[in-house]
């Protein structure tokens, strides 16, 4: 308490503040709610490793999560390539072409 009273003195806390310091130390650290992925991990290895052959390249999927309070995180697809012609190659393989 007489480290938390030298900080808000230091920082010229608003007694607000230094309410909501407290009761932060009382209620202790936060436990965060996990997370639930809407894809099973093997299905979602599977599928890195064969993009991953398919584009000769390495891909890293994070799939979508359901999160604690019920809201819906986006999944991410990437992946990497390391020169200009690498991506040409990528993009020839995904069927996309130079159209700009």
């Amino acid at each position: 308490m007489e480290s938390l009273a030298r900080q808000s003195v230091k920082e010229g806390w608003s007694v607000r503040e230094i309410e909501k310091a407290v009761e932060r130390i009382r209620r202790g650290p936060r436990r965060r709610r996990s997370a639930q992925s809407d894809v099973p991990a093997p299905h979602v290895k599977d599928i890195e490793e064969r993009l991953k052959q398919k584009l000769g390249s390495a891909v890293r999927i994070t799939p979508s999560r359901t999160l604690a309070n019920g809201r819906k995180a986006k999944g991410r697809i990437e992946i990497e390539f390391y020169t200009g012609d690498d991506l040409d190659r990528l993009m020839l393989i995904l069927g996309l072409t130079e159209e700009f």
